[in-house]
């Protein structure tokens, strides 16, 4: 890494950062996930607690992903419907009374919050893919991959956040009362959203002659580009094994792995964020930059597989966290590379069924993983959990095979 290069990427990302449509977006994604995930994590520590179940701590996030597999046409014919802005501002205001709903219910159990998950679970996945829509909209070229990798970086610090407001609020403020201010970070989310200007904020053409938005068009997408599609099957590899297994991992690692009490999942919440919001720097300011752009996705998949396996050797709990740190740097290192890639490379008008796809088809591969995770780490141990996603997800990796050159330069350009 040259120092040109080293303050070309810092430049890009501080005009990235500074951009009106960005810095909105940024907003309200921090406000968004402090609220769903304070009242996620509230609600899954709670009832493993209360119940001592991984599989229905669990639930609480699997649940969330069900739905959206199914209804994944209607989220795509939704951005053909009304502006990425309109959607955004409207799930975030749904979400509003749909938080107050979950924090009255889940006193209920799980059996009764699990409709009510689902519905946050397509509202999450629309304003997840209606972000790539905006992004894509607003930026081209390395800027575009440099704006995927900080678009997490609001998430990541609102996750840290939500861990560390989970432990403090939990033993003190009821689920309902958590839930009610948790609906206060959807409103403010909206009110941010309604700040896009340019390309985000027009609606789309609906006149007889115009083409709208279908998952039908992932198919000819990916035709066009087959390399487009290998990068996509290594995201969805990535998200559904390393995210399925955290996904468990935040809450029965720290008690059952570790020995530690009731806020020991909020503590590696936090510390598995920092590595997040690492990475996703580190890729921001690589972006562009040979070294980076020269590096096998692969190994680097391949890395954190067995960084994820080593917070299992015997070690003290600092040390054990230390390597869950590295472990979420390399992850996101690696679904960060995937992404960016395959947003640079898809075409304007293929944005909503593809980012809509990243989305859902992730999930369906993460619910896979963290209900048979769940039920394996209640069964025998979370190790078994550990060593069987990992085999997996080499296995997977090797029939895949080695792409010679990912660099998007390389690549033969869609038709």
């Amino acid at each position: 890494m040259t120092s040109d290069s080293g303050s070309r990427g810092i430049g890009r990302v501080a005009a990235t950062m500074l951009h009106p449509t960005f810095a909105a977006m940024w907003l309200a994604m921090f406000f968004s996930t402090v609220g769903s995930s304070t009242l996620m994590l509230a609600i899954a520590i709670r009832i493993y607690l209360d119940s001592g179940s991984a599989l229905d701590a669990s639930l609480v996030y699997a649940a969330q992903w069900l739905a959206p597999i199914f209804l994944a046409p209607l989220i795509v014919r939704l951005f053909g419907a009304v502006s990425p802005r309109a959607a955004l501002v409207g799930c975030e205001t749904v979400g509003v009374g749909l938080a107050v709903a979950i924090g009255w219910c889940a006193p209920l159990g799980i059996v009764v919050l699990l409709p009510l998950l689902v519905v946050r679970g397509v509202i999450d996945v629309a304003v997840k893919s209606g972000r790539l829509v905006a992004l894509k909209a607003s930026f081209e070229g390395d800027q575009l991959k440099s704006a995927t990798s900080l678009n997490g970086t609001p998430y990541v610090i609102g996750l840290a956040s939500a861990g560390l407001l989970a432990s403090v609020l939990v033993p003190l403020w009821s689920i309902p009362t958590i839930a009610l201010a948790s609906s206060g970070c959807f409103a403010i989310a909206a009110v941010a959203y309604r700040f896009l200007s340019g390309k985000v904020a027009v609606a789309p053409d609906r006149s007889a002659s115009s083409a709208r938005p279908s998952l039908r068009d992932l198919r000819p997408a990916l035709a066009g580009d087959p390399r487009l599609g290998r990068r996509l099957a290594l995201y969805l590899l990535v998200v559904a094994t390393m995210q399925g297994y955290h996904t468990i991992a935040r809450t029965v690692f720290p008690i059952a792995g570790l020995g530690l009490d009731a806020s020991g999942p909020a503590w590696l919440q936090a510390v598995a964020i920092g590595g997040v919001l690492a990475g996703s720097i580190l890729a921001a300011v690589c972006v562009g930059m040979r070294a980076y752009d020269d590096a096998r996705v692969e190994l680097v998949t391949a890395l954190a597989y067995g960084l994820m396996l080593a917070t299992w050797l015997p070690q003290p709990p600092v040390v054990a966290f230390a390597v869950y740190f590295l472990f979420m740097l390399t992850y996101e290192i690696a679904f960060l590379r995937l992404a960016g890639d395959i947003m640079a490379a898809c075409k304007v008008e293929h944005a909503p069924s593809i980012s809509v796809a990243m989305t859902i088809y992730s999930l369906g591969g993460m619910t896979l993983v963290t209900l048979a995770g769940g039920w394996l780490a209640t069964a025998a141990s979370l190790w078994w959990t550990c060593a069987a996603v990992a085999a997996g997800g080499l296995a997977v990796l090797l029939v895949l095979g080695w792409e010679r050159d990912t660099r998007p330069g390389t690549e033969p350009a869609a038709e």
